[in-house]
């Protein structure tokens, strides 16, 4: 474990004295001082009492640096600095965690998330309202409880833990100065709770689909702001705010991504700094939710050239656009498209409005092969991905997904033109299209199941048998069908 604190020179020797941060006598006995040496005794290398729950012990080092910075001072240079050095120690220890200043810690936090590229380890950061040194202090638990997560767990995500939580890092953003519970994550849950018993929420994890070698990318672009709307502002003052060198803002707007759309000036002034190649992010003011464009005065500012922020933090998202600008071999309409994609888990995508399409592939063959599984297990992932599929094209009237749906149950389940229940899947399928048509229908449910069962149905226009293979509910409400299709054991 590798602990980079920008703490003063005589952490170290403080840590020593505290004997829950450090075993004394263990350390003694066993020489581990020399850890991870060759040349001599390492003072700064330090091990925790033994945990009795995982039963081993956690060996830390410690870097110190120096000059020392209060966290209001830091830079992307600092930024880059630490992220070299996660770089530079990454084989040699398991995981890493940062002390840091709170004030300016979620942008840290945010930033390495997008600099630590392919990330196999945890990297988490954290810190005290109450100096470690004083009494009453939150630093020693916070320091603890990072350092039993960071050893005992795989989590690759630079985090950040902060009284008795673990966030993921580019979620979080400080929300009282004045409290020990200083950091929230307003629309994720914490990916980790550490009270009696430390419970992952291993569902939330972020895990990259990639066995790429880890790599740091220390190029941010400063050439970066925040613009809060607010009412009155002037075109003028945009204007001035979006003048070179600026090349890229986050824009927070109120609620769910609005601004005024009576305003021909200030939506002049943003699509001309559009046509000028500023991109501009488009992220709410509030605590809690995410960018749409329901309303009328949302989707002016789409129109004249903003991307959606979703649900990203202030802090996030100007962290995203300095790292993504920063990339010399993509266009401007690359830059773009990649800040809308969710890159660490900094965001769910806005999936209103999406086209379900499968148009790249006649079944999901690509998927499972690329999952390096078996036949057997491919058929499964493929039975368990069809009802979604088909669902998600009924759900928003995609005609054209619900034939390649059609076509994937036709050739995976069935794989002979003779099979009796190819004209029933036929006749199900279209009745399903022309239930679709009908506006006025109240909710109803239609289970089809059985050997050779058939049933009568006013809404389908006739009786309509499926095989003991299959089983077939339509639900029909005023807006939407949604279609689940199943294997019979």
């Amino acid at each position: 474990m590798l602990l980079s604190t920008l703490m003063p020179n005589v952490f170290v020797k403080a840590l020593r004295k505290l004997p829950d941060l450090h075993d004394e006598q263990y350390a003694l006995q066993t020489c581990m001082s020399y850890y991870d040496s060759t040349s001599g005794p390492q003072e700064n290398t330090l091990v925790l009492p033994l945990c009795k729950k995982i039963k081993k012990r956690i060996v830390y080092t410690v870097l110190e640096y120096s000059p020392l910075l209060d966290s209001c001072n830091m830079a992307t240079d600092d930024w880059a600095r630490i992220g070299k050095d996660i770089e530079k120690h990454y084989e040699k220890y398991d995981g890493f965690v940062i002390l840091h200043g709170t004030d300016t810690m979620a942008y840290t936090a945010s930033a390495l998330s997008f600099m630590c590229e392919h990330l196999g380890k945890p990297v988490i950061l954290t810190g005290s309202q109450v100096p470690i040194y004083e009494m009453g202090n939150d630093g020693r638990d916070n320091l603890l409880g990072a350092l039993l997560i960071a050893g005992q767990f795989v989590i690759p995500e630079v985090c950040l833990y902060f009284h008795h939580k673990l966030y993921r890092g580019n979620r979080v953003t400080k929300v009282d100065s004045g409290s020990f519970n200083a950091f929230n994550s307003p629309n994720l849950a914490p990916l980790t709770n550490a009270d009696v018993d430390i419970k992952n929420n291993w569902d939330t994890e972020w895990r990259a689909n990639t066995t790429s070698r880890f790599r740091v990318s220390t190029q941010m672009n400063r050439n970066v702001g925040l613009l809060k709307l607010f009412p009155g502002i002037t075109a003028v003052t945009v204007k001035f705010f979006l003048q070179a060198p600026m090349e890229g803002i986050v824009l927070e707007t109120y609620g769910s991504g609005n601004a005024p759309d009576n305003r021909a000036d200030l939506l002049e002034e943003f699509r001309n700094a559009t046509e000028r190649g500023v991109i501009m992010v488009n992220c709410t003011q509030c605590l809690r939710g995410t960018v749409t464009t329901s309303y009328a005065t949302g989707k002016a500012l789409s129109d004249a050239g903003l991307v959606a922020g979703c649900d990203m933090t202030s802090e996030a998202a100007l962290c995203k656009l300095s790292y993504v600008l920063a990339r010399t071999d993509l266009s401007i309409e690359a830059k773009r498209m990649m800040l809308s994609q969710n890159l660490r888990g900094e965001m769910i995508a806005d999936l209103q409005g999406a086209k379900l399409t499968l148009s790249d592939s006649d079944d999901l063959d690509e998927v499972t092969k690329s999952l390096s599984i078996s036949c057997k297990e491919q058929e499964a992932v493929r039975d368990g991905l069809t009802p979604t599929l088909a669902c998600a094209a009924s759900k928003i009237g995609d005609l054209e997904a619900l034939d390649a749906v059609k076509e994937l149950v036709r050739n995976s389940y069935i794989n002979t033109s003779s099979h009796p229940c190819i004209n029933r899947f036929d006749r199900v399928f279209i009745d399903v299209y022309q239930i679709s048509n009908i506006n006025s229908a109240k909710k109803i449910n239609v289970l089809f199941s059985g050997p050779s069962s058939s049933m009568d149905s006013p809404m389908l226009g006739g009786r309509t048998g499926v095989s003991s293979h299959c089983m077939v509910m339509l639900h029909l409400s005023m807006t939407y069908m949604s279609i689940t299709l199943c294997s019979l054991a």
